[in-house]
């Protein structure tokens, strides 16, 4: 009797096991059946307009699929949540969507380290991660069959900077500024690996930490080694911020680059009229919607490119295998996608651009 109550009790624990897993694991889409998508991303804090601008831009192209009928009859929903990116909360939001609001994808998050802690939740549950506002490398590299990349990468973003500043203008005293997280990391290794393919090391550096305005230490150590150029890889106010001091206190003509994670439209809002000398590297072209709502624009117009391309039944693996299948073009001729040995590996363009007169100008476009 003992042995048959034990059979019954694992029969069941491996029942409820195999349900488990077939829902947290290659969850399928029954047709007309809404795709329900999360997003975790700054919606307040220092850095929401970055989370603002992209959930608009996504949400703008859904509403055009779903007033057409959906995707093979299918509606998509995008359900946002502020992490004030901040990883913890990002962690409890990504939890919340997976396990409570049943979501069949992650998509959208903004920024290095909210990413960075979300990716053992999405291969603990083998949920796709699709086209995340970071260019980290460890998105990148090695390679991760979860995770969709549009974006180039922030290595990419760096090395066209560099040409720019030490090719086109001739700079050779550079320095940086850096937000002291994976993202800021991320791109100071950028900065370094494409100085030393030009035989050129920093003249001085300097950081702040996340969520803070606290530039003085990094501002006094950078100006008094009077740089011709300072990179910024940071967040949109403490870079407007540590640009206006700096333009206060020195006499020498600084250029300021900074990548496209800035926020280009809210930099330039913060920094007022004091644009000149400042350049944004961007990894999709001009667009007089914005950059960040362009990209989101895009991104869901590739997730929905990817939902067309899929074949029968819709479940996360084939979605995922569709993105290496997509053509190359099919975000259109200006904005090429990089797609190798069966690996979808994003747009493969950065442009640097400045603001000028009112509007932003392209000053070099840089292909991998």
């Amino acid at each position: 009797m003992i042995v048959m109550k034990k059979t019954v009790v694992f029969i069941l624990i491996s029942f409820v096991f195999v349900i488990v897993l077939s829902f947290f694991g290659d969850k399928s889409i029954a047709e007309n059946e809404d795709i329900i998508l999360g997003q975790s991303c700054a919606l307040s804090g220092p850095a929401a307009a970055l989370g603002n601008e992209y959930m608009n831009g996504a949400n703008a192209y859904f509403k055009e699929v779903n007033d057409n009928g959906g995707v093979n009859g299918r509606k998509i929903k995008l359900i946002t949540v502020d992490d004030y990116y901040e990883p913890d909360y990002a962690v409890k939001n990504t939890l919340d969507l997976i396990q409570n609001r049943k979501v069949f994808a992650m998509f959208g998050e903004v920024g290095t380290p909210t990413s960075k802690a979300v990716l053992p939740i999405i291969e603990k549950y083998k949920v796709p991660f699709l086209m995340p506002f970071s260019g980290a490398a460890l998105l990148r590299k090695p390679y991760n069959k979860y995770i969709v990349n549009m974006r180039s990468s922030y290595e990419h973003e760096t090395k066209a900077i560099i040409e720019y500043l030490v090719d086109l203008k001739k700079y050779r005293k550079i320095a940086i500024f850096y937000q002291n997280d994976s993202y800021g990391k991320a791109g100071y290794k950028g900065v370094k690996k494409a100085l030393r393919s030009k035989k050129i090391n920093l003249i001085s550096e300097g950081r702040y930490r996340r969520n803070t305005l606290l530039i003085e230490k990094a501002l006094i150590n950078i100006l008094k080694t009077k740089p011709d150029a300072i990179v910024l890889i940071g967040a949109y106010k403490p870079c407007a911020t540590f640009i206006k001091e700096a333009k206060k206190r020195s006499s020498k003509n600084i250029s300021f680059a900074n990548i496209s994670f800035v926020g280009s439209n809210a930099l330039v809002k913060e920094l007022g009229t004091k644009t000149d000398n400042v350049i944004i590297s961007q990894v999709v072209p001009l667009d007089k919607s914005g950059f960040i709502y362009r990209e989101g624009y895009l991104g869901a117009k590739l997730f929905v490119k990817a939902i067309q391309n899929t074949k029968e039944p819709l479940t996360r693996k084939s979605l995922l295998a569709s993105f290496a299948t997509l053509s190359a073009d099919c975000l259109g001729a200006d904005l090429p996608l990089n797609i190798e040995n069966d690996k979808f590996l994003g747009l493969s363009k950065v442009f640097i651009t400045s603001y000028r007169d009112g509007k932003f100008i392209q000053l070099m476009e840089h292909k991998e």
